[in-house]
């Protein structure tokens, strides 16, 4: 569903894909189809056919040294947007979502991952600050792109509390988490303990640094953020 949210023609595109045989090329730079050949006989090479950051592209970045991977991040970013300069120099990766997304060359989905990607990077060096950033497009993006009340936003949610909380930023971090918790509720129902039980193995990921006493996730972060008695 994560396509949802592209123009008509990109939509009508994905329901050529062969879900029989698996062996979908999803990291295809442009299209072998026919039907997407201009009439001028060259092949369409502004965009992929399919998302390219996929399950294999995200496993291969992730097992990268965390510099080398922002670095890859970012390059792959550049292109998904559609800024790549004729001697592949890029620019930083941007925090305004709406900007980035004007004239994606790639799909949303693909801006969408490697934000994801990027945030966990930078949660995981203890630049909270700048992952929050991160974090806080990844909501926007999943709140206004995707279906309403769709689980990622949930998610996003989720990972936006705990990274404010590393950050010290206990009203934004709480601000999350309630969101998180509202919108669980209307689409699941069982109040704050059903959240807890569906969503403590995220929450006890270690994605972010613990500093001296503070328990960067874990049971700790569960009851500061999502105590019983709340809701």
């Amino acid at each position: 569903h994560d396509v949802l949210c592209e123009n008509a023609k990109t939509r009508t595109t994905m329901l050529q894909m062969d879900f029989a045989d698996g062996k979908a090329d999803n990291i295809k730079m442009s299209s072998t189809s026919m039907a997407d050949v201009p009439e001028g006989g060259e092949e369409d090479t502004e965009a992929p056919d399919f998302p390219v950051v996929d399950d294999l592209v995200q496993s291969e970045l992730m097992s990268m040294e965390p510099m080398e991977r922002l670095e890859a991040i970012q390059q792959l970013y550049d292109q998904a947007i559609g800024e790549s300069g004729p001697d592949g120099d890029v620019e930083e990766m941007g925090v305004n979502m709406e900007e980035d997304m004007k004239d994606t060359a790639w799909f949303q989905c693909d801006v969408q991952n490697l934000r994801i990607l990027r945030a966990i990077t930078l949660d995981g060096q203890g630049k909270s600050d700048q992952a929050m950033e991160e974090w806080e497009e990844c909501v926007k993006f999943a709140e206004t792109k995707l279906p309403p009340l769709d689980e990622n936003g949930i998610a996003m949610r989720v990972q936006a509390a705990l990274c404010a909380r590393c950050a010290g930023k206990m009203d934004l971090a709480k601000k999350n988490a309630e969101a998180a918790l509202i919108s669980h509720n209307i689409l699941f129902g069982g109040g704050v303990e059903r959240f807890r039980r569906r969503y403590h193995r995220e929450v006890q990921l270690t994605l972010r640094r613990d500093t001296g006493s503070f328990e960067a996730g874990g049971f700790a972060a569960l009851d500061e953020l999502w105590p019983v008695q709340m809701g």
